[in-house]
């Protein structure tokens, strides 16, 4: 089920539950500062949320459906969060987050000026459901490629290759970010990990996933598809299970 949420009312949703901020929104809008526009917006977002029926009239009154409820503790205190940005012509980006917490997912990602919220199915597991998202090819054609290149090279060839025309461009030349995936570990407020996987796609239409050796100074670059995503992003999540469980009372 997706639920398409204002403002207002993803900001009395998260205020209920003891937010002060949250990843991936626009806290600034969420959560004024000035106390005045504070409560307006609150008493705006509990008017929409009844007027919208995702309030449950009981014997004690009005109250938030309690799945609802879970969905917004998720989004305020997350075991884990997953960005994905796809970046789009015309310097656009489009972006969806995913909150793992109380063994469910939520996504959320905004669109026409709402918050769209879905509770992720289990089955297929999550890493391979971000995978297809990603719209890579569906398995490898051969041994992975790899491309090794000293960072500097790099930096070179993408300043370069802004002036010169497409026809004449090398391989390397032609790659472009296509999707950047960003995970965060987190304890409370504290950030107890964070990895990220960044996919570039080159001019004949392949992509690549980017191993940055600081050390070395250097970039691997190695032909991505679906399947290695998958098993990327499994490795990922797994690396983040020993963080502490989200516990939200009240919820079965």
């Amino acid at each position: 089920m997706q639920l398409r949420l204002t403002s207002p009312e993803l900001a009395y949703l998260l205020h209920s539950v003891g937010a002060r901020r949250a990843v991936g929104v626009n806290n600034r809008q969420l959560f004024p500062s000035d106390a005045l526009a504070r409560e307006s917006l609150l008493d705006t977002g509990l008017a929409q949320l009844r007027e919208n029926g995702h309030l449950a009239c009981g014997e004690l009154g009005w109250s938030i459906h309690s799945w609802l409820m879970l969905m917004a503790a998720i989004i305020a205190a997350p075991e884990d969060v997953l960005t994905i940005t796809r970046f789009l012509p015309a310097a656009q980006r489009q972006i969806v987050t995913y909150y793992r917490g109380a063994d469910q997912t939520v996504e959320q990602y905004q669109a026409d000026e709402r918050y769209m919220l879905r509770m992720m199915d289990r089955d297929p597991p999550l890493a391979s459901q971000i995978a297809a998202l990603v719209a890579l090819p569906a398995s490898p054609s051969g041994e992975a490629r790899i491309l090794r290149v000293e960072w500097d090279q790099f930096e070179a060839i993408r300043k370069a290759r802004n002036g010169q025309p497409r026809h004449n461009r090398s391989l390397l030349e032609t790659m472009q970010p296509h999707i950047l995936i960003e995970a965060a570990a987190l304890a409370g407020e504290q950030l107890v990990g964070f990895e990220e996987i960044l996919l570039l796609r080159d001019g004949e239409g392949g992509f690549w996933s980017v191993q940055v050796d600081q050390a070395a100074n250097r970039l691997s670059l190695q032909s991505a598809d679906e399947q290695r995503l998958t098993a990327e992003i499994e490795r990922m999540l797994a690396s983040f299970s020993a963080t502490p469980a989200l516990r939200v009372e009240g919820a079965s």
